[in-house]
């Protein structure tokens, strides 16, 4: 699941991120000079790319990926660990769910409910306070928000409330993936590379 990290004594560079290159370079087009960049899914994109913005924000589900990873954060990025828990329910998300679920065909629904095993093994409404968590922080209006982490179309939903208008949505993942092809109700994409998909809000 995880790969393993360079330390500090080594370059982290674009080869790092856990991506492609072409969508590693990709990101970086979109990502380089903004100002607050947020991130669902840390790992070597949480080394590098913090390099390139102001301000930035990761969350993290994994204890053990967490603590291994935040010794070696640059100082501007503001590193959240999200633990996995018990369902929870979201009046706007269960709401929406058939819709931002509409991809994957192995959905279930009981009493008006959309359940949907991710690949974390898990059912979505158990990584809740991980998908709503930068709902807590005091920050609105990110430049760039990349979704590569669990629960990623619930991720991309939440984001439109967090992206400014003209911000870009970076998914990982997603051309390959069908299961996540839902979120373009909300989203259309503008850039794409590989499985790199660049989307802006409808």
């Amino acid at each position: 699941m995880y790969y393993e990290l360079r330390t500090n004594e080594q370059q982290i560079d674009l080869y790092s991120v856990g991506m492609e290159y072409p969508e590693a370079l990709k990101a970086e087009q979109y990502i380089k000079g903004k100002n607050k960049m947020l991130e669902w899914g840390s790992g070597g994109s949480t080394l590098y790319f913090p390099s390139l913005v102001e301000n930035y924000v990761s969350i993290e589900h994994n204890q053990e990926w967490y603590e291994k990873l935040k010794p070696q954060l640059l100082d501007n990025v503001e590193f959240y660990h999200v633990p996995i828990h018990e369902e929870k329910f979201d009046d706007d998300l269960d709401k929406n769910a058939a819709d931002i679920l509409s991809g994957p065909e192995d959905t279930e629904v009981r009493d008006n409910i959309v359940y949907w095993t991710t690949r974390g093994r898990f059912d979505w409404h158990c990584g809740l306070d991980y998908i709503k968590k930068p709902m807590e922080l005091s920050y609105r209006n990110y430049d760039v928000i990349l979704v590569d982490g669990r629960c990623r179309a619930m991720c991309a939903y939440m984001a439109k409330y967090l992206l400014k208008d003209n911000g870009h949505l970076l998914f990982h993942d997603f051309n390959n993936r069908t299961y996540y092809h839902g979120i373009l109700k909300y989203y259309e994409i503008v850039d794409s590379t590989e499985t790199l998909a660049v989307l802006v809000k409808k």
